[in-house]
């Protein structure tokens, strides 16, 4: 119920006690109480019709107060001016009432926003109501309650039955377009919106009576599904959130609730649903919720690569603390050793010098690589592109390893381990790649080194050079039958500074060259595959596209 109705309301009753009031007073007397009464409720019946014809447009009550208040101001300025003259106090309300007749028709011809022919039943029955409100007075003045004052009587009741009937419909018609224009507004704004937006009703039983087209294109369900399945948004819900989500589209605590969610839709995908929820209440209890459902699924992400970089860089800090440390620590130590006598014997000082140079060649390279590291990823690193044929660039990464690879036919052994190098037919003299050989040089020595380490006594490394037609690509792959690397550590061979607790125990490294190799690599267009499988080896792929004149 709003001001609208309630106006209508006491329009009516002040319409019928008007009446009413003549009916069992009797009185011929203008003067008397009671007609002066029954007066009084008749101008509030019209005056409450003009307020609430006002109402129906939503006119501000500003613009109504000052713009007949003003008139009504003014009659009864006149209508105390001539109180004493009984026929002139008649006429003068006579004229009031038909000026608020007036400005009824006026604003439902004028104002109103309704169908015309609704405009044209308004008229009709406001109209002759209103009249009959300003002329009955004429066919019962100075008449006491014969038969025909009754009629009359009887007809103005039949009126405000009417008026009654009227007023119920354009209430009904009012709040219609009043709803037609939220659903409006509301449908329009749902099937725009990126988020999923619902109502859940849970009375008399809980099923959602909305829910925006968006959920099909996040979470592949339709609306239609949702409204088929009151529980679909509990199914979706992983099992750790599930009591959550049941929760929230039903009696939390508290009026609103904000929290993350995940779910799983429809083509398996994991989403973080922001679930922003308010209770609706009727009648002093919870009787539907309403809400957002809104895919944060990349911001949640993104905080978490945030608090991942930043525990990899207090890692990477501790690993570089630790990896200059141990070389540092031996080149300190042998050379305090040497410095103070401590070691006496020749062979002994070329020990301790031989392990002073390699300690010095390992700070370097590792020196080397963090700056290498840091020029790649602040895309400051100038690589030395030049055109190389594909055969030649696998002639040049043999020779890199010649003195690796000690002949025997098709075989080469290294450290009692079997190694073979081969080149496919496929490769064409006219096959060529734009390359930083001495980069390619270096992921290549990266890969081959880390599968002599992973591999025992007795074990045995391929490496194939060929050519990708399909993807129109030149690919080198190192393959071997050592300890492989387990699925979880496979997804983080390539991030700075990772080492295994196997690969810590089974050889030292600083765990950049996997890194380091696959930003070179990227750098050339290429990529880094691996596949690998726990006590049965490891291959390592890298590819680099083929050069083709004129791109």
């Amino acid at each position: 119920m709003n001001k609208y109705f309630w106006t209508w309301l006491m329009s009516c009753v002040s319409y019928a006690a008007g009446i009413i009031i003549l009916v069992i007073v009797n009185t011929t007397s203008v003067r008397s109480f009671a007609y002066l009464s029954s007066e009084v409720c008749q101008v509030a019946a019209l005056v409450g019709t003009v307020y609430a014809c006002n109402l129906i447009k939503n006119i501000p009550h500003n613009y109504f107060a000052l713009k007949y208040g003003i008139i009504c101001t003014g009659f009864f300025a006149v209508y105390m001016y001539y109180y004493g003259v009984t026929q002139g106090v008649y006429v003068l309300l006579l004229v009031f009432k038909l000026a608020a007749v007036i400005m009824i028709l006026y604003i439902i011809l004028v104002k109103w926003d309704f169908q015309f022919y609704i405009k044209l039943l308004g008229l009709a029955v406001f109209g002759v109501s209103g009249l009959f409100l300003c002329l009955y007075d004429f066919l019962i003045y100075d008449n006491e309650n014969t038969p025909q004052v009754i009629l009359w009587l009887c007809a103005g009741i039949f009126l405000l039955m009417v008026q009654n009937v009227s007023f119920a419909v354009l209430y009904r018609l009012q709040m219609h377009n009043e709803a037609s224009l939220r659903e409006d507004y509301l449908s329009e704004f749902a099937e725009n919106s990126q988020d999923i937006i619902f109502y859940y009703v849970l009375v008399p039983y809980p099923r959602f009576s909305l829910v925006s087209p968006a959920a099909e294109a996040l979470l592949g369900y339709t609306p239609q599904d949702f409204y088929n399945n009151s529980k679909l948004h509990v199914e979706i819900a992983l099992e750790d959130d599930r009591e959550l989500m049941e929760e929230l589209l039903g009696d939390f605590d508290g009026d609103f609730k904000d929290c993350i969610v995940t779910v799983e839709s429809k083509n398996g995908e994991i989403l973080n649903l922001q679930c922003l929820v308010t209770k609706k209440r009727s009648g002093g209890r919870v009787v539907a919720v309403e809400g957002v459902f809104r895919d944060v699924t990349e911001r949640i992400q993104a905080e978490r690569k945030v608090a991942e970089n930043n525990k990899n860089r207090q890692l990477m800090l501790s690993y570089i603390s630790h990896d200059l440390k141990t070389p540092i620590t031996y080149i300190q130590g042998y050379s305090e050793a040497i410095q103070k006598g401590i070691i006496y014997s020749e062979e002994d000082r070329e020990k301790a010098v031989d392990t002073i140079a390699s300690k010095a060649k390992s700070l370097t390279r590792l020196v080397d690589d963090i700056s290498m590291l840091s020029k790649l990823e602040a895309n400051r690193f100038n690589y030395e592109f030049e055109k190389i044929s594909c055969k030649e660039l696998t002639q040049q990464l043999y020779a890199s390893h010649i003195d690796d690879f000690h002949e025997g036919g098709s075989e080469f052994s290294l450290e009692k381990r079997q190694f073979r190098f081969a080149v496919e037919e496929g490769v064409c003299d006219d096959d060529f790649v734009l390359a930083d050989v001495k980069r390619i040089e270096q992921v290549f020595e990266n890969i081959f080194s880390n599968a002599v380490k992973a591999t025992e006594e007795g074990g045995s490394i391929v490496v194939n050079c060929g050519i990708d037609r399909k993807k129109n690509s030149f690919y080198v792959s190192v393959a071997d039958d050592g300890v492989g690397i387990s699925q979880e550590d496979l997804q983080h061979i390539f991030e700075n500074f990772y080492r295994s607790p196997q690969t810590k125990k089974r050889r030292g490294g600083s765990g950049l060259g996997l890194s380091l190799s696959d930003q070179i690599i990227r750098g050339h267009g290429g990529q880094i595959t691996v596949t690998s499988e726990e006590e049965r080896g490891s291959c390592f792929v890298f590819s680099l596209p083929l050069f083709t004149e004129g791109l």
